[in-house]
């Protein structure tokens, strides 16, 4: 008998040993029979083919959690990845160039490892800036789900290898959903769909991973041969890593949109025109970070909870009308794909019967797939950095709805969903650099509420916004002069029935070139900006909610009827 890559021979010869006693022999031992028909001695190899596989997959996932962990918990590895989009970019492509010398060096020791290593790594950063983009709470869950899931799912499939049952019949349904999945993503460029769309989209993508996991798991115990472990682990690594961010952007939409509970894929804080890097379903959320020049002063406000003490220890109508400063910068999503990176491991037919003409067809197919991806991954690219796009020529708008705290409001479809300090919710927009929307609401424990007419008159409320936009723009700096005018005061009784009042600030920044001849240009330039911001503010349940959008004049002048129907959109609810 030929002697397997990597594998010492063992003797097929063995006297007073009835081969067929591998079935009664204890699983925990790694000596139970994998499937029906199997001699004792490829048995023996068998597994300690699966446990040298699981072994490097265990290594895999583990050093993705540990960088996942580094670029969370460590604020200057996260600013250095999401201030610089060039790098980012490039471990986004780093995969695709690695996959082709992985595939082919993949029996090559010790090139192999270092290859998979570089693979992994560059895989793991792009993960962490997902996470890092995700609330806490919501990775945890994610991880604790696609655990479960993987864990019962390669469970089944052990048990029903061993049962006699075959999965190689899920290959070209799968492939098959794959290329369906990749168009639909495609679509969605030029004709978004709907939140139902949405969420149906996203739970046959879930399905379509689980699906995958029992198929090359199934491979793994009969597939692939002894030489193969370096793509059976990245097959399996891949569809791990796969299903764990379609549940984290499962979660996410749950979270973000009470209306959508626990649908699959996408997810409401990324709720946006994607600008995708490449033609696959498996986008990474991670976003972007880009300096946004107008915002001086810096707050940070972590928690609901130090939002709340906030309110509590200041003066009721400036804590709220305050404007705080946004954290994190802009984000722009830039999806980096996985699905496609999947390897197509030759079928071996040594312990089964040959594939089918049409599965190594797929798997050709796959392999094209992959080229493709790459190809017009530098199409999506370029057209990413056009200053408009099919979007902007018909706004699409989605409905945020926060039932727990009571209020909601429409936005773009393709603004995205960030973290930012002092505010319940935040969205901003991919393009422009320092337009944003925020929601604000009083703590019901340090001031009631009755009605607007609390506050004053809209002229008075209006001046109290100014005063506060005015006291966190100001600058110390000389050459530095803020102007500021309130363009418009209104209250209008919306078709709820509620009171809801309206202020529009202007505020203009100039910089002189002759006292800041000491600073750079570019840094002088950021100083200089015309904004135009807009409030709107109702009273519920005791407390006092504003939503806040700020945007460049010029812009505003340009996509005024849009961002007038967001405002006009918000309502509060009681609870």
């Amino acid at each position: 008998m030929e002697k397997p890559y990597g594998y010492a021979s063992v003797s097929m010869s063995m006297s007073g040993v009835d081969r067929s006693a591998g079935k009664d022999i204890d699983l925990e031992m790694g000596e139970a029979t994998l499937y029906p028909g199997l001699s004792y001695g490829e048995n023996q190899l068998r597994w300690g083919f699966i446990r040298k596989v699981y072994g490097i997959l265990s290594a895999q996932l583990l050093l993705t959690t540990l960088i996942s962990a580094v670029v969370v918990l460590n604020p200057p590895v996260n600013d250095l990845l999401t201030g610089s989009p060039g790098l980012l970019l490039f471990l986004c492509i780093i995969p695709f160039v690695l996959i082709w010398p992985l595939h082919v060096y993949h029996q090559k020791h010790p090139v192999n490892l270092i290859l998979l290593a570089l693979f992994t790594i560059s895989l793991s950063f792009t993960v962490g800036v997902s996470c890092a983009m995700t609330e806490g709470r919501i990775v945890l869950e994610a991880l604790i789900l696609t655990l479960s899931v993987v864990g019962s799912l390669t469970a089944y499939t052990f048990w029903a290898a061993k049962k006699g049952k075959d999965f190689s019949f899920l290959g070209p349904i799968l492939f098959t959903s794959l290329i369906i999945l990749v168009v639909t993503s495609f679509m969605q460029m030029f004709f978004p769909l709907g939140p139902t769309s949405v969420a149906i989209y996203g739970g046959v993508s879930a399905l379509v991973f689980c699906g995958y996991i029992v198929y090359d798991t199934d491979n793994l115990i009969k597939r692939f041969t002894y030489d193969e472990y370096i793509l059976a682990s990245v097959a399996l690594y891949l569809d791990i890593l796969n299903l764990f961010l379609t549940i984290l952007r499962i979660l996410r939409q749950g979270w973000s949109c009470s209306s959508l509970i626990l649908c699959f894929y996408w997810s409401s804080d990324v709720a946006r025109f994607d600008l995708r890097l490449i033609i696959s379903i498996q986008n990474l959320d991670f976003l972007v970070d880009v300096a946004q020049p107008n915002l001086l002063n810096k707050r940070s406000v972590s928690s609901l909870k130090r939002i709340t003490h906030s309110f509590s220890s200041a003066p009721n109508m400036e804590t709220l009308l305050s404007p705080r400063a946004l954290s994190p910068p802009l984000t722009i999503p830039t999806p980096s794909p996985l699905s496609l990176f999947r390897p197509i491991s030759s079928q071996s037919a040594k312990l089964t019967k040959p594939e089918s003409p049409f599965l190594k067809a797929s798997a050709v197919g796959r392999r094209r797939l992959m080229m493709g991806g790459l190809l017009m991954s530098g199409l999506i690219v370029s057209e990413a950095n056009l200053p408009t796009s099919a979007f902007a020529l018909t706004p699409v708008f989605r409905e945020y709805i926060d039932t727990f705290d009571g209020y909601s409001f429409k936005y773009p479809q393709n603004w995205i969903q960030v973290r930012g300090a002092g505010a319940d919710i935040f969205f901003r927009d991919p393009i422009v650099l320092d337009e944003n929307l925020s929601v604000e609401f009083s703590s019901p424990s340090s001031s009631k509420y009755k009605s607007l007419d609390d506050l004053g008159s809209p002229e008075e409320v209006g001046k109290k916004v100014l005063r506060q936009y005015l006291t966190e723009f100001m600058s110390t700096r000389l050459g530095v002069k803020r102007e500021s005018n309130i363009l418009t005061t209104s209250s209008r009784v919306a078709d709820d029935g509620k009171l809801y009042y309206q202020v529009e600030v202007n505020i203009k920044s100039y910089a002189n070139n002759n006292e800041l001849a000491v600073m750079p240009q570019d840094r002088v330039a950021r100083l200089e900006w015309d904004r135009r911001y807009l409030a709107v503010l109702g009273v519920e349940n005791n407390r006092l909610y504003s939503l806040r959008l700020q945007t460049p004049e010029k812009v505003f002048q340009e996509e005024e009827k849009d961002l007038r129907r967001v405002m006009d959109s918000f309502r509060v609810e009681k609870i």
